[in-house]
């Protein structure tokens, strides 16, 4: 299949996230049947789906979500981002001991440049405000 169609599927998918839950699911399971060998998408599309799972209060499958990416993909930013959805979880269930296992996970994955980019900038407003 052609990478391109993935990623705009996996791409529409992430704009409509936070208003149309139900599409994003869709699209993400479309990109996965299209994926065949590629383990990033499909990793991508993990999180996705755990994003929904999370925002359906589904917290069991978004946890189950997160430990497929664990094992779908090398990617740091994309397991970054599996990290940083299990410690939101696991602080909405209350589950401190999971909570700070994910947060130290995040903390000893390397940092790219996007990702302490992320970080400046974000310390930077927080100062700001």
């Amino acid at each position: 299949m052609n990478l391109r169609t993935k990623d705009s599927l996996l791409f529409e998918a992430y704009r409509v996230r936070y208003t149309d839950a139900d599409s994003t699911a869709f699209l993400a399971n479309k990109a996965i049947s299209l994926a065949n060998d590629d383990k990033e998408s499909v990793a991508r599309a993990i999180n996705l789906l755990a994003f929904v799972r999370y925002h359906e209060m589904n917290y069991g499958d978004a946890l189950s979500l997160c430990d497929s990416v664990y094992l779908t993909s090398n990617n740091q930013v994309t397991l970054l981002c599996a990290d940083v959805m299990r410690m939101k979880v696991c602080q909405r269930i209350g589950d401190g001991r999971k909570f700070y296992e994910a947060r130290s996970s995040a903390g000893r994955r390397p940092r790219t440049r996007r990702v302490r980019r992320a970080i400046r900038t974000s310390r930077a407003n927080s100062v700001a405000a």
